[in-house]
């Protein structure tokens, strides 16, 4: 059995959307997997929470929340952060295999900001270049899923992005950006995205996606050249997917 576990409280964000597009690729490519978020908050408020985030594609993900903090699995797909909140919020895992999806919580490992718990022997991460990590690592790429950026509005005809406007992304000083999901969200969304490199210190892993389109991360673009079809090109899982090798 294949298990997709995931800790929530109050928002959405990178970490939940991630392990929902997982969860939506997986089942698309024929996995036979099963997904649980647990609640930190009251079950209904996660429910409503989801519903007004138009259920991410899915009115079959409100069967996915849980109140229950022990699990077992012959592989667990998780978050990064997910290690983080097993060592805060004493969830109880037993599973043959981990494999573990990179998030800004690696970066914040590093930087002495949070700790983990590691609960099986064999654990696997996916990460991008910018993390590093003491375990076994493949180079991965998450990847979107159709189904969930579909439901998304348009949030206007034009961003821009800047590091230093995004609070949630700052770790010790350093504004350390994983993934940079409101860049690719919005591209698909056909909004245009303008990038600003202010407030870059280390190369971080928007860096590194952006080099799958060609593209520095230290340079500015008015806007980016990316489109939505090269967006389904790099960032949609296909057949060959390192993640569906591995599983």
């Amino acid at each position: 059995m294949i298990l997709l576990l995931h800790y929530h409280t109050g928002r959405a964000n990178g970490t939940l959307t991630s392990m929902i597009d997982t969860y939506f690729n997986l089942k698309s490519f024929g996995v036979e997997c099963d997904f649980k978020i647990i609640s930190g908050d009251k079950v209904h408020t996660t429910i409503q929470f989801i519903r007004e985030n138009e259920y991410f594609g899915d009115k079959e993900i409100l069967k996915c929340v849980t109140k229950d903090l022990s699990f077992e699995a012959d592989i667990i797909i998780c978050s990064a952060k997910l290690l983080v909140d097993i060592h805060e919020h004493n969830i109880k895992i037993n599973c043959g295999r981990m494999i573990v999806l990179d998030s800004l919580d690696v970066f914040k490992l590093s930087q002495g900001i949070v700790q983990f718990s590691i609960v099986c022997q064999d654990t696997i991460f996916m990460c991008n270049p910018a993390n590093e990590v003491p375990f076994k690592t493949y180079e991965y790429y998450h990847k979107f899923s159709k189904k969930r950026l579909d439901t998304l509005k348009k949030r206007c005809e034009l961003i821009i992005y800047n590091r230093m406007s995004r609070d949630n992304i700052v770790v010790n000083d350093i504004h350390f950006d994983n993934i940079g999901k409101v860049l690719w969200e919005g591209i698909y969304k056909d909004t245009k995205m303008l990038y600003h490199p202010d407030a870059l210190k280390v190369e971080d892993g928007l860096c590194y996606y952006m080099n799958l389109f060609g593209l520095d991360g230290h340079k500015a673009y008015e806007p980016l050249p990316v489109t939505r079809e090269q967006i389904q090109e790099k960032l949609f899982m296909k057949k060959d997917d390192k993640l569906l090798c591995i599983l």
